[in-house]
């Protein structure tokens, strides 16, 4: 056999142990070709859903659906073409990876590195067979005069089958889109100063704004913050950081509707932008799903103390924790120590309002969980909340509770004193002897009834049986003799009525100039004269003769 047959009867069987190789890399080519281009018409569309956003802010809310359901379906397709990549590079030893000299090799890592757009699909550097023509034998299947030939040829290196080369900042990005959810990691730091930005942009929530130039100001930063460009860079934010955001700013606006002197309101009223804050944050979190923001609903009221300003100063605490924990922020640095006697004033002040009891139940929470200030075991918050016992609940609370319970037990171990008797010239005795007096729970008793009577001297005295749920009818009647003026005081045995009996007597007297006392653990006379002194002012008598 002549040298030019001895070269190609080796190329042939190098040429034979390839075919297999070549047609599996073909056929897995096919179908990541599919998946790249798909990937790639997908990132142009959201590029161009983006600009349209870009030009109006009505079309960027519209499309925000379309992008969250198209970015969805391009993990899919990155973590589909991730896992087709690895079967590619897992059938064996024949798919050696950055090797291979056949026509299907890929472009050196020079050129792979060279590629600076920062797609993940256009990484992929794909050769057609046919198109590659750098083959071992190609430029030298003919020798030049003057050239070693046949067996004089030096010994080259052993060819190595075509493979597909990925680069490797494709395998990378499949590797954290697989495990990621719907943002690139590459946004972690965008998201970072996101929240720190919207704070400063706020401020500190105003206590009491009263003025008008504090007026106008307060509801520029407002209407400032809910724009729709601000509220879509807010989709990169975690839910509860979003819903914080949308309850102090809702508080926010609560209070300059609610609580600005009159001279002022008119600022809010007038101001036909005004009213977008609202809407735009619940249009904001009717599209995003991201949670409950409370204060939207017109008939809400505050939730963590007696007035919006309350609320707003607890969600710029619960901002600045979140800043903390999720983005490592330092945390502000510490206010002064609360005022107890303040604390308590503000207790004693949303009480004498007869709120639903769950609100009194969360500004005293709030309170307690201010560092420095008053204490769950201090005997004046005690003697407050005892009437409230029963609804503290939650590890917040669990040191009054436990103080309520010690006081109790301190009071069940003292000698009885007399029950028929109340210390002479007990204050309260002229109030309730000009007061139409009602108590509602449990069972009447004629004899307990009786003593009562003999020992308090209430003007009137009336006892509405009710346990739990039943008698609602009798309990409707009452809420409506409240609201018009023919009752005075009403005693609640909490014990033996249902919430709903409670919230509407409760509603009843924040409309109505009736005095609400609260009595757990029976109705003995102790009971009794303790709700008493505790909810009663020594002034009604004053006021009802006026």
């Amino acid at each position: 056999m002549d040298d030019e047959g001895q070269r190609e009867a080796v190329s042939e069987v190098l040429a034979s142990g390839d075919a297999a190789s070549e047609r599996l890399i073909l056929s897995k080519n096919a179908e990541l070709e599919g998946l790249v281009e798909e990937a790639r018409a997908l990132r142009a569309l959201l590029v161009s859903l983006s600009a349209q956003a870009a030009k109006s802010a009505a079309r960027g809310r519209a499309l925000r659906e379309e992008r969250a359901r198209l970015e969805t379906r391009l993990d899919a397709i990155f973590c589909d073409l991730g896992a087709r990549v690895f079967d590619l590079f897992d059938q064996g030893s024949a798919l050696e990876f950055g090797e291979g000299t056949g026509s299907l090799a890929s472009v050196e890592s020079g050129e792979g590195e060279a590629c600076e757009d920062g797609s993940a699909a256009e990484e992929a550097e794909i050769a057609v067979d046919g198109q590659a023509t750098h083959t071992l034998n190609d430029d030298r299947r003919h020798a030049e005069p003057g050239e070693p030939s046949g067996t004089d040829l030096p010994d080259s290196p052993a060819r190595k089958p075509p493979v597909l080369r990925v680069a490797p900042s494709l395998s990378k990005t499949m590797k954290l889109r697989a495990g990621a959810k719907s943002h690139a990691a590459t946004g972690a730091q965008i998201v970072a100063h996101l929240l720190p930005d919207i704070r400063d942009q706020l401020g500190e929530p105003p206590s009491m704004v009263r003025s008008y130039p504090q007026v106008v100001g307060e509801l520029g930063r407002l209407k400032a913050a809910t724009e729709d460009e601000r509220l879509r860079g807010w989709e990169e934010l975690p839910h509860e950081v979003q819903v914080a955001l949308g309850c102090m700013i809702t508080a926010r606006y609560r209070h300059l509707q609610e609580e600005t002197p009159a001279a002022c309101s008119g600022v809010v009223q007038n101001d036909k932008d005004a009213v977008k804050v609202l809407h735009r944050l619940s249009n904001h979190f009717n599209i995003t799903r991201a949670g409950f923001v409370h204060g939207l609903a017109r008939d809400h009221q505050p939730a963590h103390g007696a007035r919006w300003s309350d609320d707003a100063a607890y969600y710029h605490r619960e901002l600045a924790r979140l800043a903390h924990d999720l983005y490592g922020e330092e945390v502000e640095e510490q206010s002064a120590p609360q005022n107890p006697e303040r604390a308590l004033g503000q207790i004693e002040a949303l009480i004498d309002t007869s709120p639903p009891v769950d609100r009194i139940r969360a500004l005293v929470e709030d309170i307690l969980s201010t560092p420095g200030g008053l204490g769950g075991d201090d005997p004046r918050l005690v003697r407050l909340m005892r009437p409230f016992r029963d609804h503290l609940s939650g590890a917040a609370l669990s040191k009054l509770r436990q103080a309520i319970d010690a006081a109790e037990a301190e009071k069940d171990a003292e000698p009885d004193f007399v029950e028929e008797l109340l210390p002479e010239g007990w204050p309260w005795h002229e109030v309730l002897q000009n007061s139409r007096v009602v108590m509602v729970g449990g069972d009447t008793r004629s004899e307990a009834q009786a003593r009562i009577e003999k020992i308090f001297r209430p003007g009137s005295f009336e006892w509405i049986p009710v346990k739990k749920g039943e008698n609602m009818r009798q309990v409707q009647a009452l809420a409506g003799r409240m609201l018009q003026g023919s009752v005075d005081i009403v005693i609640l045995l909490t014990d033996f009525l249902s919430h709903k009996a409670s919230d509407q007597l409760t509603d009843a007297a924040g409309k109505s100039s009736v005095e609400l006392v609260y009595c757990n653990r029976g109705y003995g006379v102790a009971q009794l004269r303790e709700g008493i002194e505790n909810f009663v002012k020594l002034d009604r008598a004053e006021r009802s003769e006026v």
